[in-house]
């Protein structure tokens, strides 16, 4: 309401005492529930699922949202030619350009030409699978007008979340609620083994304020959660890290 009365009233305001004292009560009797990072184990786990289901490309964009911290729409509305590769034969990681300044659209904290390397420990291979990804795509639209953009992904985003659900569903992860806790996994997992500072993680999250980031350190909860998982789900889990790159070539 009083966002609506800042553009639709001429005092440009609204006094509601009442209302604004119950909405202070209900936060404090009420807190805000932060939702868990996602597991490491719970990625492999989903991303294993999809791949056996024949979703091979869905499997590649979990992994992908685990590794890079992106929002899904973020990565889900990027194109060919935003995936950039080093020359062949030249060392260095493949880049992702989020939200280019020639298309006009900023992040949603409102920023141009962002970049992520695909980098890390967790998959060395994500950057070439990426490139493969986008390869397949130029094949598929092939008879697209030269200079016509190429979507990286076949797939939409809700077939994706349904897909996603179903997985989730399946293994019964019921402290997974939302495609964000991916997001949150990647950032919370590269803090708890130490694979990169704290500052390198607030970077990669492109967040406009440093209060978002608290949510991410959260090791013992992470840890409560790959407990809950018996010897042949981690089993599963190991066997799609270890074999996840040649499944997708």
């Amino acid at each position: 309401l009083e966002k609506w009365a800042l553009f639709a009233r001429e005092a440009r305001l609204v006094r509601l005492p009442r209302f604004r004292h119950a909405l202070k009560s209900w936060r404090k009797n009420c807190p805000k529930r932060s939702r868990l990072p996602m597991p490491e184990e719970y990625m492999w786990l989903i991303a294993g699922t999809l791949g056996s289901a024949g979703l091979i490309s869905e499997a590649l964009f979990q992994v992908a949202l685990f590794s890079t911290y992106l929002r899904p729409t973020a990565l889900h509305t990027l194109y060919t030619d935003d995936l950039v590769s080093p020359q062949e034969g030249a060392q260095g990681p493949h880049v992702l350009i989020i939200a280019p300044f020639e298309k006009e659209k900023s992040t949603k904290t409102g920023y141009f030409d962002e970049t992520i390397l695909l980098d890390g420990d967790m998959l060395p291979e994500l950057g070439e699978l990426m490139q493969l990804q986008a390869e397949a795509q130029l094949e598929r639209h092939k008879d697209k007008p030269a200079g016509e953009a190429v979507p990286l992904w076949d797939f939409s985003m809700r077939g994706f979340i349904e897909h996603w659900k179903g997985a989730v569903e399946m293994h019964h992860l019921n402290s997974m609620e939302t495609v964000y806790q991916t997001r949150h996994g990647g950032a919370s997992r590269d803090l708890m083994l130490r694979r990169r500072t704290a500052d390198e993680v607030r970077g990669r999250l492109h967040h406009s304020t440093d209060a978002s980031f608290r949510i991410y350190n959260k090791p013992g909860r992470v840890l409560k959660l790959v407990n809950e998982l018996g010897k042949a789900e981690l089993g599963y889990v190991s066997s799609v890290r270890k074999h996840f790159a040649k499944f997708v070539r």
